[in-house]
């Protein structure tokens, strides 16, 4: 480590053990469960549940009086909406409360309030699954985002320089090569679509991976594609790690590994995965929608809250109850499902399946307009030629996906638009959307 970066992390963990050293707690717990067996692991999930429940069904309206687990209804932020006081609990004054704000990009912004406990137990796990890709605090590196949301004192306190990701083009490219080598930036953490945009980016201008000091990746908030783990491991060979997180849980899991499964956070979380239609539990290997109880949401608790993604379930930590260990796929949002020409629901899941045989784009995105028409759009990268691509052959893939009759027009763009909150979805249903 460089000396500031040694500094900055002594300075970070000593002021942490002043005010009551909370975050390496949490720290030391993740680190124990790590080492325990899995019925051994259920039993301390089982403990932390039962304090919970005991909490919420005393002091939150929406739970009073609820007994079993399993009997608890499923809830979104919909279901929030309608009474967000209800879902507060009555321990607490929002005025002691850390508010964290969702960015709406699927239609629903709302506004989560965190005690200072469960906030630092975030810190925690962004700290503990961040080391074992390179990160820890302190550390030199990139944040890819498409706004800032700090002053930029608080970049420098925190080591990070911040990559603005709204338009990727030269000028990004350009000055994001700049500011790699002359920050000597360790670990580059957002955006998949930008990390990717700038490694292909370092690979055409001729730099190898010894040019930079990068020594991990974290992608969050965007399905990282085989293709972009390919582009970014070939730019700067490092460790490629793919978060599963939100705004008002934390850190739900993680992929360490190309084609590898989302070790899921289950000292933290309780993950279900359900099925599409109904409230029960999906068969290994189905996909289903994700839904978590998050055991320190005292202060605005979330049971089996419905975070919107969908995924399909690698193993069970404790099958008898549902509860997941492993998330074989992320798949998508619920509210990126399209549908077939004969209205069959479609998973996003076998979109990527058809481009994982292209490894000449770099982004892509789907977008059905109608029962029967729908846009592909193939940013392509330095690979592509186009008297190579079979454009007819790629078409019946996915005629054979959506439906024979599918109109599907391909069009080739420098850039995926993005949403405001500056990602970049790979499917949009302009027909009709599914409601939760």
């Amino acid at each position: 480590m460089f000396i500031d970066e040694i500094l900055r992390n002594k300075a970070y963990f000593t002021i942490d053990k002043i005010k009551g050293g909370i975050v390496s707690k949490r720290i030391n717990e993740l680190n124990a469960f790590d080492t325990l067996e899995d019925f051994e692991k259920v039993i301390v999930i089982n403990k932390k549940l039962t304090l919970l429940l005991e909490d919420v069904r005393v002091n939150t309206a929406f739970y009073l009086n609820k007994e079993l687990f399993n009997e608890f209804p499923i809830i979104n932020k919909k279901t929030i909406i309608k009474d967000v006081n209800a879902f507060i609990s009555n321990k607490y004054s929002k005025e002691n409360l850390v508010p964290v704000h969702t960015s709406g990009s699927y239609g629903t912004p709302l506004t989560y309030y965190l005690t200072p406990e469960k906030k630092k137990t975030q810190l925690a796990e962004v700290i503990l699954f961040g080391r074992k890709s390179g990160y820890d605090v302190g550390i030199r590196h990139g944040y890819f985002r498409s706004n800032p949301h700090k002053s930029k004192f608080k970049f420098w306190l925190q080591n990070e320089t911040f990559f603005a990701s709204k338009v990727l083009n030269e000028d990004f490219a350009i000055r994001g090569i700049h500011d790699l080598k002359k920050d000597k930036l360790k670990s580059l953490i957002g955006f998949p679509s930008a990390i990717a945009f700038l490694a292909k980016n370092c690979i055409e201008k001729g730099y190898k991976a010894s040019d930079f000091k990068v020594e991990g990746v974290i992608t969050s908030s965007e399905n990282l594609t085989p293709q972009q783990r390919d582009v970014i491991n070939k730019a700067f060979d490092c460790k490629i790690h793919s978060r599963y997180s939100t705004e008002e849980l934390g850190v739900i899991g993680v992929q360490y590994e190309k084609n590898g499964v989302f070790e899921l956070n289950t000292c933290n979380y309780i993950i279900e995965v359900l099925k599409l239609e109904k409230d029960e539990t999906v068969s290994i290997g189905e996909i289903g929608r994700i839904v978590v109880t998050d055991l320190y949401s005292n202060a605005m608790p979330l049971v089996r809250y419905e975070t919107g993604d969908l995924g399909v379930l690698g193993e069970f930590i404790c099958e008898e109850r549902g509860w997941a260990k492993t998330i074989s796929q992320l798949s998508g949002r619920v509210m990126q499902i399209i549908y077939s020409t004969n209205n069959d629901v479609l998973y996003p899941l076998y979109f990527d399946t058809i481009m994982d045989e292209y490894n000449v784009f770099g982004q892509y995105q789907i977008i059905q307009y109608t029962r029967i028409n729908y846009t592909v759009k193939l940013v392509p990268n330095g690979l592509f030629m186009d008297n190579n691509f079979n454009k007819n052959g790629f078409i019946k893939k996915f005629n054979d996906w959506l439906g024979a009759d599918a109109i599907i027009e391909i069009e080739f763009v420098d850039d995926i638009e993005k949403l405001p909150s500056g990602k970049r979805p790979y499917i949009i249903n302009k027909y009709k959307q599914y409601e939760m």
